[in-house]
């Protein structure tokens, strides 16, 4: 009896020894297994997913990694082509993007990005006759929402980017940028922050600048409201026209058609190259027997006040002094110029201005055309 209750034993510790090994050893490759599994399925996924994405747009679409978890994603090496074709799109070395998934499978919220970043990478939009990017916003299911309710990321930044616009004869690139959007979940209000190197292009001239702005822009099923904290211009260049430095402020509001502007530029140059300002030197030359005393480079103010009814300017420089009111309900302008031995005034109703100046008739009548041409351009750009 003891002979078989030992061997019972024995039996017994051999089973559990077993288990104990096969308990160990599962402990040990598990890790490992699960690394493997979770990297095959994640690259199945990855692929399928990938795949589709490209096939439902047809756009290639290639990247070199991507990691992510219950919380974020990265995906590097990104590049996105144009619609059937080999041209690029957009790339960008890496883009995160940070949600709380579980929270909206298991609450079924709507889809709720906390943060997109891209980093040092570009996107290029380009009208032939239609936009490059227009295939893909057909995709999108239609939603009659304002935009405000519809935009879903909270944080949205473009680190080191370049951004090229181009349409016809017209080119922008916003090179080296960093721009960011903030914005809460169904507010109307949006933060915006950018600073760039500006390239326009149109098809006779350039302009060059640097750009660093802070706005807040309200925006529901229309634009409402443009306020700056901040918007800073350096080395600015348009032809003949430069400036090292300009600051600006400008609050707009569009419901009430109110708009509130402030420039300041520092080192302004280019006025005495123009035609216009040659053909008054000459004028005056012959008057006064002397050139007109205008220093360039030069520092000036600017204010306007619009709303509905009044458009107010006012600059004022060491060099000059220009006013002009102009009253839409009267249909009046009232227009002054000044500096040294050189005084302009107009008092009368738009596009029929009677100049007053100490200029010959000729000058007068080159005024009279500035005149008209500026009324028609104020008129229709502040409707």
């Amino acid at each position: 009896m003891e002979g078989n209750e030992n061997q019972g034993k024995n039996k017994k510790g051999l089973i559990f020894k077993v288990i104990i090994i096969f308990a160990l050893c599962f402990i040990i490759l598990l890790p490992s297994g699960l690394y493997i599994s979770r990297n095959k399925i994640k690259n199945l996924i990855t692929e399928k997913l990938v795949k589709t994405i490209s096939k439902k747009t047809g756009r290639k679409i290639s990247y070199s990694k991507i990691t992510y978890s219950f919380k974020s994603f990265e995906i590097y090496d990104l590049e996105i082509s144009e619609k059937n074709s080999d041209k690029l799109f957009a790339k960008s070395k890496r883009l995160m993007v940070s949600m709380d998934l579980i929270n909206i499978l298991l609450n079924k919220k709507e889809l709720e990005i906390d943060e997109m970043d891209f980093e040092d990478g570009e996107i290029n939009i380009i009208k032939k006759i239609n936009w490059n990017f227009q295939d893909i916003i057909d995709l999108l299911p239609e939603d009659k929402r304002p935009i405000n309710e519809r935009y879903f990321v909270d944080t949205l930044y473009f680190k080191n980017f370049n951004f090229l616009i181009k349409k016809e004869n017209t080119e922008v690139l916003l090179k080296n940028s960093d721009l960011i959007i903030n914005h809460r979940n169904k507010s109307e209000n949006f933060e915006i922050a950018m600073k760039s190197e500006n390239y326009l292009s149109f098809t006779d001239s350039n302009i060059f600048f640097n750009l660093d702005i802070d706005s807040k822009i309200n925006f529901s099923d229309k634009l409402n409201r443009i306020d700056t904290e901040k918007l800073e211009i350096s080395d600015f260049s348009y032809n003949q026209f430069k400036f090292e430095n300009g600051e600006m402020k400008f609050n707009i509001d569009f419901s009430d058609k109110k708009i509130e502007y402030n420039l300041n530029l520092k080192k302004f140059e280019g006025i005495k190259n123009t035609q216009a300002f040659k053909e008054i030197e000459s004028s005056y030359k012959k008057l006064a027997s002397k050139e007109i005393n205008f220093k360039e480079p030069f520092d000036f103010d600017l204010d306007i006040k619009s709303d509905k009814n009044l458009f107010n300017l006012k600059i004022e420089s060491e060099n000059f002094k220009i006013k002009s009111n102009i009253e839409r309900e009267k249909n009046t302008h009232k227009f002054e110029f000044e500096t040294e031995g050189v005084s302009i005034k107009s008092d009368s109703e738009l596009k029929k201005p009677v100049i007053k100046s100490n200029l010959s008739e000729m000058i007068n009548s080159l005024i009279k055309k500035v005149i008209i041409s500026y009324e028609d351009f104020i008129i229709n750009f502040f409707k």
